[in-house]
């Protein structure tokens, strides 16, 4: 998901909960 807290944590978070 995102919460606008940029695209890298944005990524970051949708690959970990994969």
């Amino acid at each position: 998901f995102c919460n606008g807290q940029g695209f890298t944590h944005c990524t970051l978070n949708a690959w970990l909960q994969q």
